[in-house]
C-alpha cells in the first residue's frame, strides 16, 4: 500500500507545485497558514522539520523568515520538485 500511495503523490508531483504554487493556494492561505504562522510565531533560528513538505511552498516560506528547515516526504518526485524550488531561492 505504501508503494502505490508513493505512486500516486510522485505522479502528481509537477501538478501539485502548479497548483499549491509559491505561496499555498487558497485553502493553505486562508485556512492552515494562519494558524500555523499565530502558533509557530517566530520562526527565526529555530529548526523545524516540516513533514508531508509536498513541494516544498511552506519549508521555502519557513526558511524565507529564518528557519532552519527539513522537509520530508513519502514521494521521491516531491522532494525533487521541492529542491528545484529551493535551488531557484538559494541561488538568486
Amino acid at each position: 500500500m505504501e508503494e502505490n500511495i508513493r505512486k500516486l503523490w510522485d505522479s502528481k508531483a509537477s501538478e501539485w507545485r502548479d497548483w499549491v504554487g509559491e505561496n499555498g493556494d487558497n485553502n493553505r492561505k486562508f485556512n492552515s497558514d494562519p494558524i500555523i504562522w499565530k502558533y509557530a510565531d517566530t520562526v527565526e533560528g529555530k529548526t523545524i522539520l516540516d513533514a508531508g513538505c509536498g513541494t516544498g511552498y511552506l519549508s521555502i516560506l519557513l526558511a524565507k523568515a529564518g528557519a532552519y528547515v527539513t522537509g520530508i516526504d513519502i514521494s521521491p518526485k516531491m522532494i525533487s520538485v521541492a529542491k528545484e524550488s529551493a535551488s531557484k531561492l538559494i541561488f538568486k
